[in-house]
């Protein structure tokens, strides 16, 4: 992937189910949440790369995300339950890994409930709590980019 002067966002939807189970994840799941999410920035000039788990075999859509990682301002990353936050836990922590400076997000109706698994162990630096609108959205990247240190939340209220 070529780099590229403008600010990068990765937004990951992990995949729904595991590739080896007995119920494979489907690709007829828009990750509609993941894409209303991708307009503010886009519309502010930012570069956004959205990833959908589903549609990769395997470790492929890991790889993908780490590659449009190397750059990027931020990892969000969304979940319901299940696998799906299995797996977007395991992207974060491959995420923080190669790029540990690289701040990583969540949100998500499973992370709004349970916060402090989400946030321990470093895996991602906030958690998203309820819905989130393109002024929120836009607030909270001023503030985490502004912010290198200090006491802010890493609960991020949604709208």
């Amino acid at each position: 992937m070529s780099t590229t002067s403008r600010r990068r966002i990765v937004l990951y939807y992990p995949k729904l189910a595991d590739d080896q189970g007995p119920n494979p994840p489907g690709t007829d799941v828009l990750p509609l949440s993941v894409l209303q999410i991708a307009g503010w920035p886009l519309r502010d000039g930012y570069e956004v790369v959205v990833v959908d788990g589903n549609l990769h075999a395997g470790d492929e859509a890991h790889r993908r995300v780490l590659e449009a990682c190397e750059g990027a301002l931020l990892l969000g990353v969304t979940g319901i339950l299940g696998y799906q936050v299995l797996d977007g836990m395991r992207c974060a922590e491959r995420a923080r890994a190669k790029y540990p400076r690289l701040p990583r997000v969540v949100g998500g109706w499973f992370a709004a409930v349970t916060p402090g698994l989400h946030l321990e162990g470093g895996r991602y630096d906030a958690v998203v709590h309820g819905q989130v609108s393109g002024a929120r959205a836009r607030s909270c990247a001023r503030r985490r980019a502004r912010s290198s240190a200090g006491s802010r939340s890493p609960i991020v209220p949604g709208s």
